[in-house]
């Protein structure tokens, strides 16, 4: 047995227990092991130095916070292992680091040297970026119903999602003083400009394409198979079916404290009022209608 393993576990749950009952003071205890560790292919291509060999065309990934973007992440990781590309993860190295500063995203300097239009997967981003050149690369937009996306978005902020930053304090906090339904209309308007700008500035360029977390959740081979072709990496059946045996989209029993804690399409139905429903509805009606979303209130 490895003399450290011990060590080591002892500090993940220190971590852990520190994340859970005392956020700020777990984010102080986390960060020398993030700095120090962690992102070391980010910090190597922010500093100009081309690590890929892969010629493969450069794959960058949009979507939003509760929309599978961590799992979106395992599958990129895993696909860039196969096949020699890179898998880039700025924004939870900025987020991590250096308290989700946007600072980096309006550098052109910064710009120019991170993003490369071949060899590295870059992902998830949460938001929209201009990209240089982003029409050669091969551009994913993954999406979920926004009404989903707010309930979920609660429950991570008052309990599950590790406090990554003080920003992230900061929503830990505000969502401390809200309802589920409260808190679901304060960060709507927030997220309408989200999918209103992946709807406006990429859906309509010919490389970009649209998939949706409910279809994913429905038939995930099928689903994978078309990403994968779409992405126009090097068909590999037997990482594609590992893929699929290996993920599990079922819950048993709805844990508030799980990062996973209800993966079923249309849970704000379950979890909002009527009205709350109705206003949300209002306020992403067109971003429903784009995105091909029942636009009414279909609980039983």
């Amino acid at each position: 047995m490895n003399f450290f393993n011990p060590i080591k576990q002892l500090n993940k749950n220190i971590r852990k227990y520190l994340q859970k009952n005392y956020p700020l003071l777990g984010l102080f205890y986390s960060y020398p092991r993030r700095y120090l560790t962690k992102f070391k292919p980010e910090k190597k291509l922010r500093s100009g130095k081309d690590i890929s060999k892969s010629t493969n065309k450069s794959i960058v990934l949009f979507t939003t916070h509760k929309s599978a973007s961590t799992f979106m992440s395992h599958i990129i990781n895993e696909f860039a292992n196969s096949s020699d590309m890179v898998h880039i993860n700025f924004e939870t190295y900025i987020a991590e680091l250096y308290n989700a500063s946007d600072r980096f995203f309006k550098s052109p300097k910064f710009m120019r040297r991170a993003f490369i239009s071949r060899g590295y997967i870059y992902g998830s981003f949460r938001q929209y970026i201009q990209i240089p050149e982003l029409d050669k690369y091969r551009v994913i937009v993954l999406l979920r119903d926004p009404r989903d996306v707010l309930t979920s978005l609660f429950f991570s902020h008052r309990y599950s999602h590790p406090v990554i930053n003080l920003k992230f304090f900061k929503k830990r906090r505000e969502s401390l003083q809200y309802d589920i339904d409260q808190y679901a209309l304060e960060n709507a308007q927030e997220f309408k400009e989200v999918y209103s700008d992946y709807i406006t500035r990429l859906l309509p360029m010919t490389n970009v394409k649209l998939f949706r977390y409910e279809d994913m959740i429905a038939n995930f081979d099928s689903w994978l198979r078309e990403l994968v072709s779409h992405c126009e990496l090097p068909y590999n059946e037997a990482l594609i079916k590992k893929i699929v045996a290996e993920t599990n989209f079922e819950v048993n029993g709805e844990d508030i404290f799980s990062h996973k804690r209800n993966v079923k399409a249309g849970d704000h139905l379950n979890k909002l009022k009527s009205t709350t429903i109705e206003e949300l509805t209002n306020i992403f009606d067109e971003e429903l209608k784009v995105l091909g979303y029942k636009s009414r209130d279909t609980r039983n």
